[in-house]
């Protein structure tokens, strides 16, 4: 038996329906798993040295949440966009300050893309063009979470993507972080 059925009587007839729930998604724990492991990455020189302008340890702990919209209030745009972050500005310029929100139904969270295990969505050439390499799925969470760490700090906006693939901030945060 692969799940609970309910047996429900309809006129004269017998009907088994399948009551097989979608798994529960724990997204605080993997959020949580993530950003322990991107604690210890900062601790090593090459990586923690990339958030001069911050203190990335105080910002995961306090600036960081999930949920279903950006901190402005709206909705992610799809699956494929893992986090928004928000920047702070004064007198026009970009501060080392901001937020980050998560998108719990991404595919950080569900390990799926378009209904497809994320990892038959990675293929060499996705992985190239998002500047992935060869991280498997725990290290692409760490990863995004580094990568909007980097956003908070980034005051000059090098590295701004707006929604769009960033394999050279991906790629310089896996040489000096993994």
């Amino acid at each position: 038996m692969t799940g609970l059925t309910t047996t429900t009587a309809h006129a004269g007839f017998i009907w088994l329906i399948p009551q097989n729930p979608p798994p529960t998604i724990n997204h605080s724990q993997i959020l949580n798993n993530a950003i322990g492991e991107v604690v210890k990455r900062l601790n090593k020189k090459e990586c923690g040295d990339l958030f001069g302008n911050i203190n990335p340890w105080l910002f995961l702990e306090k600036f960081v949440s999930i949920g279903t919209q950006d901190s402005t209030g709206q909705p992610f745009p799809s699956e494929s966009v893992g986090a928004i972050t928000t920047s702070d500005f004064a007198n026009a310029q970009r501060e080392p300050s901001g937020s980050i929100v998560f998108n719990q139904d991404s595919f950080l969270f569900t390990g799926t893309v378009g209904g497809r295990n994320i990892n038959d969505v990675l293929t060499q050439q996705v992985r190239q063009a998002n500047g992935l390499g060869n991280l498997n799925f725990n290290q692409i969470r760490q990863l995004a979470v580094l990568h909007e760490l980097m956003h908070i700090n980034d005051t000059a906006g090098t590295y701004n993507d707006l929604g769009r693939a960033n394999p050279s901030l991906n790629n310089l945060i896996r040489a000096k972080c993994f």
